[in-house]
């Protein structure tokens, strides 16, 4: 039972230092103790089935393909996730830097499984313009797919069927009783986020709640919650009852405040923060608004980064379709542009000329006249390898 609320049971302290400006040397609960209540209630982690490991030869081609797999399954409501419509196909359009925010894949580690996938014929890539900039889309070769997931799940079938050990169903219960899991701990991954939300919805597992009933996409977040509960010393068969009983919100919030709680018994004392709704105490409350303003910062910073790469790559594509197409020109053709840009440069840059004609090997005459030779090959150039769909 939970001790009384007593002055000595509950004591609001000075939380530690979220911004790390400065040092802070009062009274806080330790960086282990935080990483503790961090990894036990954290959803930061990816969801990946080992089969498309299997299916695409390595680990890296395996998270990008289960990735492609989630845009390709419906959503909650039997709706597809795809938005991008060309040439009569639905397509996935993501820049190579979006990877990074969706499942922690370099823009280099992308290509390479990209390449990987391609060559096991598995998605099929297309180049077109996305948002005014040149964009890979790609989608699932469903045929190819399944031939390789029925390939792999027979494989794994057959391997369970040569064993001598039974086969065990996967449970939630502690004690052991989760055959990946050591000691009864939980670990029920859950997809990071990028533009949309990828939950446990794309697991097509059917595997035991708290109730006996059929999992449903809310009981990842249960079972997050339970274990938050738990590490705080709380026994599993009252966790389960709170999370029952009591508003998730209220849970997370009042889990998240007890670090900044001095409590003799942190059991007792969450319980009756729950139960009774304590209100956050200050220092937790200044905590948030300060972590609020740093994710803001990040988000910014992020967003930022990432425009800016897409301009980078957006005008890299650009500049190598000129450069094929100048290329292909005759050297007469070439020199009668150089001369039609010179003119052009004459005209709109009368500052360079102002004391006479510049030197034609300077670097600033140089980059001149490729700016204006590339405008006049933009205005020629017929039947661009991109085009709207």
């Amino acid at each position: 039972m939970p001790r009384p609320r007593t002055p000595g049971s509950v004591v609001n302290h000075v939380p530690p230092n979220v911004v790390g400006d400065e040092p802070d040397h009062r009274p806080s609960a330790t960086h282990y103790e935080r990483f503790l209540l961090w990894e036990r209630s954290s959803r930061d982690t990816l969801e990946v089935k080992r089969t498309y490991i299997d299916m695409a030869g390595d680990l890296v081609a395996g998270i990008v393909l289960s990735q492609i797999v989630y845009w390709h399954l419906p959503d909650r409501e039997g709706n597809t996730r795809l938005r991008v419509s060309r040439d009569g196909k639905l397509w996935l359009a993501k820049a190579r830097t979006e990877w990074w925010d969706e499942c922690r894949v370099t823009p280099k580690q992308v290509d390479r499984a990209m390449e990987a996938l391609r060559h096991t014929g598995v998605i099929e890539t297309r180049l077109y313009k996305f948002n005014g900039a040149p964009t890979v889309h790609l989608r699932l070769n469903e045929t190819r797919f399944m031939e390789l997931w029925e390939t792999q799940i027979d494989g794994q079938a057959q391997a369970l069927r040569n064993t001598d050990f039974p086969l065990r169903g996967k449970s939630i219960f502690p004690s052991g009783e989760n055959p990946s899991s050591p000691e009864g701990e939980l670990h029920l991954p859950r997809k990071a986020r990028s533009l949309t939300e990828t939950t446990a919805e794309t697991t097509t597992e059917t595997t035991t709640t708290l109730t006996g009933a059929p999992r449903s996409p809310d009981d990842t977040e249960v079972v997050a919650l339970v274990n938050s509960l738990t590490g705080n010393g709380i026994s599993h068969k009252r966790a389960a009852q709170l999370v029952t009983r009591y508003s998730h919100e209220v849970i997370r919030t009042q889990v998240a405040a007890l670090v900044y709680r001095k409590a003799d018994d942190p059991a007792a004392v969450l319980i009756r923060a729950i139960e009774e709704d304590w209100a956050p105490p200050a220092e937790y409350r200044k905590a948030q608004t300060q972590l609020e303003r740093v994710m803001r910062q990040r988000c910014r910073r992020e967003e930022q980064a990432r425009q800016q790469a897409e301009q980078t790559e957006a005008a890299s594509a650009l500049k190598t379709r000129q450069d094929e197409w100048w290329n292909r020109q005759t050297p007469d053709g070439q020199a009668h542009l150089s001369s039609e840009a010179d003119v052009r440069l004459r005209r709109n840059c009368t500052f360079l000329f102002a004391r006479g004609a510049p030197r034609t090997s300077s670097k600033l005459y140089q980059s001149l006249l490729d700016n204006e030779r590339r405008r006049l090959i933009d205005e020629r150039m017929v039947g661009t390898v991109v085009t709207e769909g």
